[in-house]
């Protein structure tokens, strides 16, 4: 993250990035979501950075773990899936696994 902050110039300030920043757009990600924001987190135990239980919601029914890892995470069609019951809300039909390789969600 240093490396990150020196290389956006002098012009950033040292806290940026951080859960220090002052700016208008750190100080929005510490405040509550919109209760109209659904919320899903999606987290792997085989992520091999980030240690899977600080990506808990705190909420069960959000918690969604899956098998991957954390470079493998933006690829893997399980996630996009599940982003996708969440997206289409009430609408979604039960996720069968089998599904991801037939393209049928029934």
């Amino acid at each position: 993250m240093r490396g990150l902050i020196r290389s956006a110039g002098p012009d950033v300030p040292r806290e940026c990035a951080s859960s220090r920043c002052r700016c208008t757009f750190g100080q929005s990600l510490g405040r509550p979501w919109p209760r109209s924001v659904r919320q899903t987190a999606v987290f792997t135990k085989c992520d091999g950075v980030v240690d899977w239980q600080y990506c808990l919601s705190g909420k069960p029914n959000n918690d969604v773990e899956v098998v991957g890892t954390h470079l493998g995470l933006p690829f893997n069609a399980t996630v996009f899936r599940h982003i996708a019951v969440r997206l289409a809300g009430s609408r979604a039909r039960p996720f069968r696994r089998d599904s991801l390789r037939t393209g049928t969600t029934t």
